[in-house]
């Protein structure tokens, strides 16, 4: 399996990869620390106003103590120009706001953003075609995710798959049988289980080696996909077993008349043995029907003990040949 973290190393330029590494000597993180110490807001955009709010009314102040302790104006003469300045302060300083609360956007959107991605909420689609630094951060942000999600379904995928097959594996199996015995059925359907294995696999890999017997799975693995379809799905159970769920119906095929079109197909076609000729393969299976309530143990153990009789009556068989 590849490493996740490999995954998620996004091409560098030169002057990014130098960046990177003297960030933890640049000063702004040092400085935004301490004055976010010192400002009351807990938010972010919040110290932002106000840091801008106090900018835009020092001119105001210097303006007032001019008037009325250095200039010779009265304090009537003074009053009209403080309120003008007043006027124009408090507007400039609305606008300087409101402009800045449109700014600061990309940072409060690329916190929610990641913060829902955290908790598994419902994904924002953020902006990727903005050019300054809130529109990289934006688009940065985005790209980060989405190559999250990638990973993180890949990765998903993998541990739910076994390597060999391409088949569900048991612990990704159990998982959907028990969904599969909780989910309420129609009149007219019934869930069938079965366990298979391959007839005398242990013979083939001590004759010709593992990897005829990967080959006899992998053959195996391809019937049971192409026949049981859209019918049900199929688990590699452990070693030469599978899983198999069927949703019967009353106009549909029986789980039984599946499972003997994938015995008919694999032995049809025999598999090449190195230095060998070749070797045909043969199946047994034992079915389950469950019934409301039933548990995943329960199921499985009536369809391995089906299985187990099915492979006493195919040695018995065969013996008496």
């Amino acid at each position: 399996m590849a490493n996740p973290a490999r995954q998620l190393r996004f091409p560098a330029s030169e002057r990014e990869r130098s960046g990177a590494a003297t960030i933890e000597s640049d000063w702004r993180p040092r400085a935004y620390r301490g004055l976010s110490r010192l400002l009351p807001p807990r938010g972010y955009v919040g110290k932002v106003l106000l840091v801008a709010f106090v900018g835009t009314h020092i001119p105001l102040a210097v303006l007032v103590v001019y008037l009325l302790g250095v200039s010779r104006f009265s304090p009537a003469e003074a009053f009209p120009l403080l309120l003008v300045a007043l006027g124009a302060t408090l507007l400039g300083s609305a606008l300087t706001l409101l402009a800045l609360r449109v700014l600061v956007a990309p940072v409060a959107l690329a916190s929610r953003a990641l913060r829902q991605a955290r908790l598994g909420g419902e994904r924002l689609a953020l902006p990727t075609n903005l050019e300054d630094e809130g529109g990289r951060l934006l688009a940065e942000t985005q790209h980060t995710l989405d190559t999250l999600d990638a990973v993180i379904a890949r990765l998903e995928q993998e541990a739910a798959t076994d390597e060999l097959t391409g088949m569900l594996n048991r612990r990704a199996g159990e998982r959907r049988l028990r969904l599969a015995l909780a989910a309420p059925h129609g009149e007219r359907e019934r869930l069938a289980v079965a366990l298979l294995d391959v007839d005398g696999l242990k013979a083939v890999n001590d004759r010709w080696g593992h990897a005829a017997g990967d080959a006899a799975l992998a053959r195996l693995a391809a019937a049971l996909s192409q026949h049981v379809g859209d019918h049900g799905w199929v688990a590699r159970w452990g070693g030469d077993e599978f899983l198999v769920v069927l949703m019967e119906h009353d106009d549909g095929p029986a789980a039984g008349a599946v499972l003997m079109a994938v015995r008919k197909e694999i032995a049809a076609a025999p598999l090449p043995m190195v230095r060998a000729g070749e070797r045909r393969l043969g199946i047994s299976w034992g079915l389950s029907w469950p019934v409301p309530g039933e548990d995943l143990a329960t199921v499985v153990e009536r369809a391995d003990a089906a299985l187990y009789r099915a492979k006493q009556r195919s040695r018995g068989a065969a013996s008496g040949r």
